[in-house]
């Protein structure tokens, strides 16, 4: 099994504005074959389909709302997940390909926040509007044991 790039952007604009945006600033296009309202498809590259880069927009299903203290995680407060993959797999380009895009949203807007990570799991950058980007070090995870080392760089909770 390949690993997981995902993106995530705190944003409650509806689906399909926040997608419009990713696309802009990333030279995206939108696959109308297979998005649906609950999740968009944007081609990021298409040079050919070995080395076709996607991304998936859709609501954070991993968010906990009002978690307890020691269950929170860096990204309950980003309503928008972006799940970045390649047709065919290459882990390292497909991390390359997802910083690639966290960095060209976090330039293209800089009002949204939004976060890096790897496997649902590791925290690998951070973008906070009033902060600009922080990348963590290796290890660093979402969970509340970790909220040390990013706390400051994340959309706090509720």
């Amino acid at each position: 099994m390949s690993q997981q790039d995902l993106v995530f952007v705190a944003d409650d604009r509806p689906l399909a504005a926040v997608a419009r945006e990713i696309a802009r600033a990333a030279g995206a296009s939108v696959d109308p074959e297979h998005s649906s309202p609950e999740r968009i498809s944007l081609v990021l590259s298409a040079a050919g389909a070995e080395v076709e880069v996607r991304c998936h927009v859709e609501h954070n299903v991993f968010a906990e709302t009002d978690p307890p203290p020691e269950e929170v995680n860096a990204y309950d407060e980003y309503r928008v997940l972006l799940d970045v993959w390649l047709r065919h797999r290459d882990d390292q380009r497909q991390q390359a390909e997802a910083k690639v895009l966290f960095e060209r949203l976090a330039q293209a807007s800089p009002q949204t926040a939004t976060l890096l990570v790897q496997e649902l799991g590791l925290l690998l950058a951070a973008h906070l509007p009033t902060q600009g980007v922080r990348e963590f070090p290796a290890g660093t995870t979402v969970d509340a044991e970790d909220r040390d080392a990013w706390g400051d760089w994340v959309v706090p909770g509720k």
